[in-house]
Protein backbone atom coordinates (compact mmCIF):
# COMPACT_ATOMS: atom_id res chain seq x y z
CA UNK A 1 0.00 0.00 0.00
CA UNK A 2 1.37 3.42 -1.09
CA UNK A 3 1.61 5.28 1.98
CA UNK A 4 -0.07 9.50 1.93
CA UNK A 5 2.63 12.14 1.38
CA UNK A 6 1.07 13.83 4.42
CA UNK A 7 1.43 11.06 6.66
CA UNK A 8 5.34 10.70 5.11
CA UNK A 9 5.77 14.55 5.93
CA UNK A 10 4.35 14.58 9.08
CA UNK A 11 6.34 11.48 10.17
CA UNK A 12 9.32 13.53 8.78
CA UNK A 13 8.39 16.61 11.31
CA UNK A 14 8.20 14.36 14.54
CA UNK A 15 11.50 12.65 13.31
CA UNK A 16 13.13 16.20 13.49
CA UNK A 17 11.24 17.05 16.43
CA UNK A 18 12.97 14.13 18.50
CA UNK A 19 15.82 16.84 18.81
CA UNK A 20 14.06 19.87 19.50
CA UNK A 21 17.18 21.93 20.23
CA UNK A 22 17.92 21.34 16.23
CA UNK A 23 15.35 23.61 15.46
CA UNK A 24 14.72 26.11 18.53
CA UNK A 25 17.88 27.83 18.28
CA UNK A 26 16.62 29.75 15.14
CA UNK A 27 16.59 32.72 13.76
CA UNK A 28 13.33 34.35 15.20
CA UNK A 29 14.26 33.57 18.99
CA UNK A 30 17.90 34.79 18.31
CA UNK A 31 15.76 37.75 16.83
CA UNK A 32 13.48 38.40 20.10
CA UNK A 33 16.87 37.55 22.46
CA UNK A 34 18.11 40.26 21.00
CA UNK A 35 14.88 42.70 20.70
CA UNK A 36 14.66 42.35 24.56
CA UNK A 37 16.11 44.53 27.24
CA UNK A 38 15.97 43.16 30.91
CA UNK A 39 18.75 44.35 32.85
CA UNK A 40 18.60 41.79 35.56
CA UNK A 41 17.82 37.76 34.47
CA UNK A 42 19.15 35.33 35.81
CA UNK A 43 19.00 31.33 35.15
CA UNK A 44 18.82 29.63 31.64
CA UNK A 45 15.69 28.67 30.88
CA UNK A 46 15.47 26.01 27.43
CA UNK A 47 13.56 28.30 25.29
CA UNK A 48 11.87 26.47 22.48
CA UNK A 49 9.20 29.33 21.17
CA UNK A 50 10.62 33.32 20.80
CA UNK A 51 10.40 35.18 24.44
CA UNK A 52 10.83 38.36 24.62
CA UNK A 53 12.04 39.49 28.25
CA UNK A 54 11.22 43.53 28.86
CA UNK A 55 11.98 46.01 31.75
CA UNK A 56 14.00 46.95 34.85
CA UNK A 57 13.13 44.81 37.07
CA UNK A 58 14.28 41.47 37.93
CA UNK A 59 13.42 37.69 35.92
CA UNK A 60 14.54 34.47 37.47
CA UNK A 61 14.31 31.05 35.83
CA UNK A 62 14.67 28.24 37.91
CA UNK A 63 16.54 25.01 36.62
CA UNK A 64 14.99 22.94 33.86
CA UNK A 65 12.68 25.54 33.13
CA UNK A 66 11.02 25.23 29.39
CA UNK A 67 9.24 27.62 27.68
CA UNK A 68 7.64 26.85 24.70
CA UNK A 69 5.83 23.53 23.37
CA UNK A 70 5.40 21.82 20.26
CA UNK A 71 3.54 20.41 18.85
CA UNK A 72 0.88 22.62 20.34
CA UNK A 73 -0.92 25.68 19.10
CA UNK A 74 0.19 28.95 18.85
CA UNK A 75 4.24 27.64 18.21
CA UNK A 76 4.57 29.38 14.97
CA UNK A 77 2.92 32.31 15.58
CA UNK A 78 3.50 33.45 18.85
CA UNK A 79 5.81 34.40 21.16
CA UNK A 80 6.62 34.63 24.95
CA UNK A 81 6.49 37.72 26.93
CA UNK A 82 7.73 38.50 30.39
CA UNK A 83 7.82 41.80 31.06
CA UNK A 84 8.56 44.02 34.74
CA UNK A 85 7.53 47.55 34.75
CA UNK A 86 9.39 49.30 37.26
CA UNK A 87 12.99 48.22 39.51
CA UNK A 88 10.61 47.33 42.30
CA UNK A 89 8.73 44.57 39.79
CA UNK A 90 10.38 40.29 39.98
CA UNK A 91 8.86 37.74 37.97
CA UNK A 92 10.24 34.41 39.28
CA UNK A 93 9.89 31.12 37.54
CA UNK A 94 10.89 27.46 39.74
CA UNK A 95 12.67 24.83 38.55
CA UNK A 96 11.48 21.99 36.29
CA UNK A 97 8.21 24.10 35.41
CA UNK A 98 6.95 23.81 31.95
CA UNK A 99 5.02 27.52 30.05
CA UNK A 100 3.25 26.22 26.70
CA UNK A 101 3.03 28.75 23.97
CA UNK A 102 2.27 31.90 23.67
CA UNK A 103 2.67 33.04 27.80
CA UNK A 104 2.23 36.77 29.21
CA UNK A 105 3.59 38.11 32.50
CA UNK A 106 3.39 41.39 33.31
CA UNK A 107 4.95 42.68 36.94
CA UNK A 108 3.87 46.43 37.74
CA UNK A 109 5.82 47.40 40.81
CA UNK A 110 5.18 43.84 42.19
CA UNK A 111 5.91 40.22 41.80
CA UNK A 112 4.92 37.61 40.07
CA UNK A 113 6.00 34.10 41.59
CA UNK A 114 5.32 30.62 40.06
CA UNK A 115 6.19 27.66 41.89
CA UNK A 116 8.31 24.49 40.76
CA UNK A 117 6.83 22.03 38.73
CA UNK A 118 3.82 23.47 37.32
CA UNK A 119 2.08 23.06 34.07
CA UNK A 120 0.96 26.43 32.43
CA UNK A 121 -0.84 25.45 29.16
CA UNK A 122 -1.18 27.57 25.74
CA UNK A 123 -2.33 31.59 25.97
CA UNK A 124 -2.19 31.84 30.15
CA UNK A 125 -2.08 35.37 31.38
CA UNK A 126 -0.10 36.36 34.73
CA UNK A 127 -0.80 40.07 35.49
CA UNK A 128 -0.56 41.81 38.53
CA UNK A 129 -1.47 45.16 37.94
CA UNK A 130 -5.02 47.23 36.94
CA UNK A 131 -2.17 49.87 35.15
CA UNK A 132 -4.79 52.61 35.00
CA UNK A 133 -6.95 54.50 37.42
CA UNK A 134 -11.02 52.95 37.39
CA UNK A 135 -12.01 56.84 37.86
CA UNK A 136 -13.21 58.06 34.79
CA UNK A 137 -11.64 61.57 34.83
CA UNK A 138 -8.30 59.67 35.93
CA UNK A 139 -8.42 56.44 33.55
CA UNK A 140 -5.92 58.52 30.83
CA UNK A 141 -3.63 59.56 32.95
CA UNK A 142 -1.32 57.39 33.18
CA UNK A 143 0.01 54.86 35.98
CA UNK A 144 -2.30 55.02 38.96
CA UNK A 145 -3.51 51.82 39.16
CA UNK A 146 -3.24 49.37 41.92
CA UNK A 147 -0.50 46.71 41.73
CA UNK A 148 -0.27 43.60 43.84
CA UNK A 149 1.95 40.28 44.02
CA UNK A 150 0.85 37.73 42.31
CA UNK A 151 1.69 33.54 44.01
CA UNK A 152 1.13 30.20 42.71
CA UNK A 153 1.96 27.08 44.25
CA UNK A 154 4.18 24.34 43.30
CA UNK A 155 2.66 21.60 40.70
CA UNK A 156 -0.06 23.74 39.78
CA UNK A 157 -1.63 23.03 36.53
CA UNK A 158 -3.08 25.89 34.77
CA UNK A 159 -5.21 25.06 31.38
CA UNK A 160 -5.14 27.26 28.13
CA UNK A 161 -6.73 30.35 28.09
CA UNK A 162 -6.35 30.97 32.15
CA UNK A 163 -5.99 34.90 33.61
CA UNK A 164 -4.49 35.49 36.78
CA UNK A 165 -5.51 38.37 38.09
CA UNK A 166 -3.84 41.30 40.54
CA UNK A 167 -3.42 39.66 44.51
CA UNK A 168 -4.38 36.68 43.88
CA UNK A 169 -2.28 33.20 45.58
CA UNK A 170 -2.88 29.48 44.43
CA UNK A 171 -2.44 26.89 46.23
CA UNK A 172 -0.49 23.82 45.57
CA UNK A 173 -1.31 20.92 43.61
CA UNK A 174 -4.02 23.10 42.58
CA UNK A 175 -5.71 23.05 39.07
CA UNK A 176 -7.38 25.94 37.12
CA UNK A 177 -9.89 24.96 33.95
CA UNK A 178 -9.91 26.48 30.52
CA UNK A 179 -10.67 30.17 29.84
CA UNK A 180 -10.72 30.41 33.77
CA UNK A 181 -10.13 34.14 35.18
CA UNK A 182 -8.95 34.20 38.29
CA UNK A 183 -9.81 37.01 40.63
CA UNK A 184 -9.30 35.40 44.67
CA UNK A 185 -7.04 33.22 45.86
CA UNK A 186 -7.82 29.36 45.20
CA UNK A 187 -6.75 26.81 48.29
CA UNK A 188 -4.31 24.29 47.67
CA UNK A 189 -5.50 20.93 46.37
CA UNK A 190 -8.55 22.09 44.65
CA UNK A 191 -10.09 22.49 41.08
CA UNK A 192 -11.60 26.04 39.63
CA UNK A 193 -12.97 26.98 36.75
CA UNK A 194 -15.16 29.93 35.18
CA UNK A 195 -15.17 33.46 35.02
CA UNK A 196 -14.69 34.53 37.72
CA UNK A 197 -13.27 31.44 38.81
CA UNK A 198 -15.13 28.99 41.78
CA UNK A 199 -14.40 25.74 43.22
CA UNK A 200 -15.70 23.01 41.76
CA UNK A 201 -14.18 20.00 43.98
CA UNK A 202 -10.97 19.09 46.09
CA UNK A 203 -8.11 17.36 45.14
CA UNK A 204 -6.58 14.59 47.07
Amino acid sequence: MKIPLLYEIEKTIRNFFKKPKDFCINEKIELYRKLSDAEDVSGTPFVCQPTLLLGKGKIEFGENVRLGYFPSPYFYNGYMHFQTQGEKAIIKVGSNTVINNNFIAIANNASIEIGESCLFSYKVEIINSDFHNIEPDKRHSGGGGISKDVIIGNNVWLGSSVKVLKGVTIGDNSVVGAGSIVTKDVPANTLVAGNPAREIKKIW
